[in-house]
């Protein structure tokens, strides 16, 4: 767990980046840190890992405060990514991911396994990968190599500042969705930092809304969403809350059985983890009315209706109403 009380970070000529914040990130949760630029995000953020030092206040990291555990400690046992990725060139991708066990005095047999499991936990063949240099690697594949040297240690704690902001919509959203099967298997304390509010909302347990180093509100996505804490807040979360609101609710939650025999899988079919947003967004404008929904090995597990999306769309905009 990491808890900031009343923490105060000042720069030089009177800027308060950070005022008096006061937050909690549980265990196994990632929090999400956003707001518009200048916020001090960034700022919170890197004052866990004491990349910069703090002007008042006290921040712990599990149970201790971070000023009475020494810099090179504090920062092996918590893994950093950020969205530059900042691999070292001069080294190949399984001496990138090596970096921290070898630090930490690892035996070389058990350096070699763990970067050969972060590389296949992060989707990278080692055998293919680990001996390139990251230059021979797309944007997406060097971000996954960030992503798997900021695990090298298996640190309890991550901190990850933009950490899919380089790479292309399409590679973004794919890294998101791995991350979080990761996540749901590693339980890391994450401290997320992110300017787009729908990245936010997918990656986050918690969201903090930050404004002039402020925290204006902290909540689930879906309180967030559901019950802005002002006019800022409503703003930055944009008009369209119900149908973000939508992007938490998952197909299977209301998919039906299929009738009679399984439809046939085809290109036009749904997984049963996709947001109930991107289904309607894939079922808009087709000339029929029902897909297929398959589980993670393909099969159909159900089928999904535009009646069953429009029905969850009202039960959203009818929870705001009460």
């Amino acid at each position: 767990m990491i808890e900031f009380e009343r923490v105060v970070k000042d720069f030089a000529g009177g800027v308060r980046a950070v005022d008096t914040l006061d937050l909690i990130v549980e265990k196994g949760e990632i929090s999400v840190l956003i707001g518009p630029s200048g916020c001090g995000k960034t700022t919170s953020m890197r004052l866990v890992n004491r990349l910069i030092p703090l002007t008042s206040g006290r921040i712990t990291v599990e149970g201790r405060d971070n000023r009475e555990i020494a810099p090179e400690d504090l920062r092996r046992k918590i893994g950093y990514a950020i969205q530059q990725i900042g691999l070292f060139p001069h080294m190949t991708v399984g001496q990138n991911v090596a970096v921290v066990p070898r630090l930490l005095g690892w035996e070389e047999t058990r350096v070699a396994k763990r970067v050969d499991a972060l590389l296949e936990l992060v989707g990278l063949d080692p055998d293919i990968h680990r001996d390139v240099y990251p230059r021979q690697l797309s944007g997406g594949q060097q971000q996954r190599v960030g992503v798997a040297r900021a695990l090298g240690a298996d640190p309890p704690i991550m901190l990850m500042d933009e950490p899919f902001g380089a790479v292309d919509p399409i590679t973004r959203a794919v890294l998101q969705d791995e991350f979080l099967q990761i996540q749901a298997t590693i339980a890391k304390t994450v401290v997320f930092v992110t300017h787009d509010i729908d990245e936010a909302i997918k990656m986050g347990d918690r969201i903090a809304v930050m404004r002039e180093g402020k925290l204006v509100q902290y909540d689930t996505p879906q309180d967030l969403l559901a019950r802005p804490a002002d006019e800022f807040v409503r703003a930055f979360v944009g008009a369209d809350r119900e149908l973000k609101r939508l992007g938490l609710v998952r197909v299977r939650d209301v998919m039906s059985a299929p009738g009679g025999e399984p439809p046939e899988p085809g290109e036009d079919a749904v997984p049963e983890h996709a947001s109930v947003r991107d289904a309607l967004s894939a079922l808009v404008g087709r000339a029929f009315g029902e897909t297929p929904v398959v589980d993670a090995d393909g099969r159909v597990c159900g089928v999904i209706t535009l009646e069953a999306l429009r029905a969850a769309l009202r039960r959203e905009v009818e929870e705001r109403a009460s």
